[in-house]
Parts: C-alpha cells; sequence; structure tokens
C-alpha cells in the first residue's frame, strides 16, 4: 500500500487469504466465510496519510461499487474522523444501486481489527453505502450498533431503505402503551397505524430521521396529523401508508410539497 501507511501481514487481519485488490489502486482484500455467510472486505489506503477505509459485503460482491465507495470517500477523506462514531457522507451516486449516502463508523462501532492489530483498528474507518433516511448524525455509539443489529442490514448490498424510525403509541383496545419513543421498523410502525383505523381509537407519534416530530389520531373516518407549527392534516385510509413511509424516508418538508 502507498502513502506510508504500514503493510499488514495475514495473520493481523485473521486471515489467510489476504490479496492485493484488483481493481482499485492501494487495498487489500480477503474474505470470511462463517457457516452461514460470506463476507468480503476490502481495507484500502484514505490517502490522507493515516487511515484506512474498510468496505465490506455480505454474501455478494460488486467491485464497481466498492471502488465507487471507496474513490467517493477518498476525494472527501479531510472528513474522517477516528473521533466520531458516525460520519455522513451524502452525494453517492452509482447507476445500479439506490444507495445515495456513506456513513463513516469509527472503530469503536466497527469493532474489527482489535485483537489482531490495534494500530489498524484505531486508524480504520468502515463506509457503508447506504440510504440518507437510516441514521441521524446524532446517534451514538450503543444506538448506531444497536440499529445495525436490529433494522439496518448495513452489509446487504441489495437492501430497500430501511428508515429511522421513532415510535409510540396507545392501542386502547389490546392495551397497547408506549410511555416513551423507542426506536422500531417501519413495518411495525406502519402495522400499529392501521390498527388505529381497524379499531376506531388510538394515537401515534412519530420522529424521523430528522427528528421531525408528527402525531396521528383517528376522528370520523379519516387520521388527523398534528405537526408542530403548522396546521393539522387530515388523511383518508388509504393514503396514510405512502404518506408515513414518504415522511420518514424524505422528510417532512418533501411530503407537504407533494
Amino acid at each position: 500500500m502507498s502513502k506510508g501507511l504500514p503493510l499488514i501481514s495475514v495473520s493481523e487481519l485473521g486471515s489467510n487469504e489476504l490479496k492485493n485488490a484488483d481493481f482499485i489502486e492501494a487495498a487489500y482484500q480477503f474474505a470470511v466465510s462463517t457457516p452461514s455467510h460470506v463476507f468480503t472486505d476490502i481495507l484500502a489506503d484514505a490517502f490522507n496519510d493515516y487511515n484506512y477505509i474498510l468496505v465490506i459485503s455480505r454474501d455478494m460482491f460488486d467491485k464497481d461499487l466498492a471502488s465507487t465507495v471507496i474513490q467517493f470517500v477518498r476525494k472527501n477523506n479531510t472528513i474522517l474522523d477516528v473521533n466520531k462514531p458516525l460520519t455522513i457522507l451524502p452525494g453517492l451516486q452509482h447507476p445500479s444501486y439506490g444507495f445515495d449516502t456513506i456513513f463513516l463508523i469509527n472503530c469503536e462501532v466497527h469493532g474489527l481489527f482489535k485483537g489482531d492489530n490495534m494500530d489498524v483498528y484505531l486508524r480504520t474507518i468502515q463506509a457503508i453505502p447506504a440510504y440518507h433516511c437510516e441514521f441521524n448524525s446524532n446517534d451514538d455509539i450503543e444506538l448506531v450498533r444497536y440499529v445495525r443489529s436490529r433494522f439496518v442490514s448495513t452489509l446487504d448490498w441489495k437492501r430497500s431503505p430501511a428508515p429511522r424510525v421513532w415510535f409510540k403509541f396507545n392501542n386502547k383496545i389490546t392495551n397497547s402503551i408506549g410511555k416513551k419513543m423507542g426506536i422500531t421498523s417501519i413495518d411495525h410502525a406502519l402495522q400499529e397505524v392501521l390498527r388505529i383505523a381497524e379499531y376506531k381509537t388510538g394515537w401515534a407519534e412519530f420522529k424521523n430521521y430528522l427528528d421531525e416530530h408528527i402525531r396521528l389520531d383517528y376522528e370520523g373516518n379519516s387520521y388527523l396529523i398534528s405537526i408542530p407549527a403548522r396546521q393539522p392534516i387530515s388523511l383518508p385510509e388509504d393514503e396514510i401508508t405512502s404518506w408515513i413511509t414518504s415522511y420518514l424516508i424524505d422528510g417532512l418538508e418533501q411530503v407537504l410539497s407533494t
């Protein structure tokens, strides 16, 4: 590798198949296999005289996407910060994928190479092709770890957007009450929203990836959406799923302008 970063031995990465990547300069490629999955790892020089960029995919690998991610991070390598759990780099584009963002996570979040090479562990920033709606730059280490383990399959390059959903609700029929907001999946949140119409009672509150807050109540045969500093919006039952999905993925301003 170039730019003064030290060469890494096979044992220091815990892999017995370390090789130079043949599709991009100054990068190693290796595979890690488990009984259930095969992970392809690319460890590349960030060209800033300090950091490594780590790109990982599970069960499929696309050299072109990996190259696009690494080159985009290299062009923006001044934002790499080993002290920040999560840095968001917008603007990713690839003709075959919908990813529009790269999430950059530090060693405290990814935890890789710690037992093999402490220097590599501390320098390495994992670059994750992603959708802008999946995280917030203020998310702390524990939240990023939790969301990755439960809701956003960050190693799956075929995934659809998994928007960040903070949610609480009151289902008066089943006596299910969320006393405080918690992170959940879009599928679970929409299921509870539809139950409000089914039972003609209850409410739900959301925060999206921009921390924009809304509340849903049911009145008559429609949903009443309350938005801070705005007039409430009334929506029929057959429009609520698409409206909430757009709000979670695109944000309030976008959904209100359509």
